[in-house]
């Protein structure tokens, strides 16, 4: 049975992380590590962690209490440099992995070949109380797992957390991988980089329950429209602008990647949220890597006028001549 480590983290989740540690004891898989880090908790978060360490002191357990807050992803990498399994079980302190969940994603991962660096499944959302949310899965039905070289299929779109993962330590030190606190959506930026060189293997079982807090800083960056142009879309660009410089020019990845830019360059120009500054500094960034005139002129028109005006001329422009040709 190969050793699976689990890191765990708490920031002011006082009032979840008793039944998330539980979900972690309850695991029919017995061979395991739990590495829980607080992040510096305001709440008694650490009273209860301790308790919770004492009353089950037959548990492999290692506590990492920040003196000062940090952030999740400093916390992560902290965690990372102190585990010693084989596989990796990523859980925030107020959700809850199902009770076969590390047991069967061992199994599978045990069935594939080397080339495999992580197995996925689907999750519920949970609200505060823990009652469901609107649907029993987070995948839809017409959702078709993807399972190989998915890069291609994440690069399009996020659709699984890490913690409905599991995955192999030694391809995230093969990456050299470490968490950025720059980049707001850890998850997404940690599958760009490990399905850029392993596959992943997916599953429709539903293997963790998500919780929604209303309150939280996640929440609202994704739910406030002022904050997802202000601050998630920037990040978004970063991030996607950061990978494609890993990727050669003009292959189908560097065109996809650059198609995410493109239509996040828009939709921030079309909200109205970043300063001109900002808008520049991003235009100047796709000027540089611009594979067309079409392109070229998009960067062109927010530069000097701060909106799409030039770029929509140029292919009104463009379609009018086609049109004319067609005739």
């Amino acid at each position: 049975m190969p050793l699976v480590s689990i890191i765990a983290t708490c920031y002011n989740q006082a009032r979840f992380v008793e039944e998330s540690l539980d979900s972690i004891k309850n695991q029919t898989y017995s061979n395991i590590e739990i590495i829980i880090t607080d992040d510096c908790s305001t709440d008694n978060s650490v009273e209860i962690i301790e308790n919770w360490i004492k009353k089950n002191n037959h548990l492999n357990c290692y506590f990492i209490k920040n003196e000062k807050n940090i952030g999740v992803s400093n916390t992560l990498n902290k965690a990372l440099k102190v585990i010693s399994g084989k596989y990796l079980q990523l859980l925030a302190l107020d959700d809850v992995i199902l009770p076969q969940k590390i047991e069967n994603q061992v199994m599978i991962f045990e069935s594939l070949d080397e080339s495999y660096a992580l197995v996925y499944g689907d999750m519920m959302s949970i609200d505060e109380i823990g009652n469901t949310i609107v649907d029993d899965s987070y995948f839809k039905a017409s959702f078709s797992c993807y399972s190989g070289n998915i890069f291609h299929e994440i690069i399009k779109v996020f659709f699984f957390y890490n913690q409905t993962a599991l995955i192999k330590i030694e391809a995230i030190k093969k990456i050299g991988f470490q968490f950025d606190k720059h980049y707001i959506s850890e998850d997404w930026l940690f599958q760009l980089r490990l399905s850029k060189y392993f596959k992943m293997y997916g599953t429709k079982d539903i293997v963790t329950k998500y919780r929604i807090v209303q309150t939280s800083i996640t929440r609202q960056n994704w739910t406030e429209e002022k904050k997802f142009y202000n601050v998630v879309m920037p990040s978004y660009f970063t991030m996607f602008y950061f990978i494609l410089r890993y990727e050669k020019r003009n292959t189908q990845s560097w065109i996809l990647i650059w198609n995410n830019l493109q239509n996040y360059l828009t939709s921030l120009v079309a909200s109205h949220s970043l300063s001109r500054i900002k808008l520049i500094r991003f235009s100047v960034l796709l000027f540089c890597k611009s594979r067309t005139i079409a392109d070229f002129m998009m960067c062109l028109s927010i530069i000097i006028y701060g909106d799409l005006c030039l770029y929509q001329s140029y292919i009104k422009f463009k379609n009018s001549i086609l049109h004319k040709k067609a005739i």
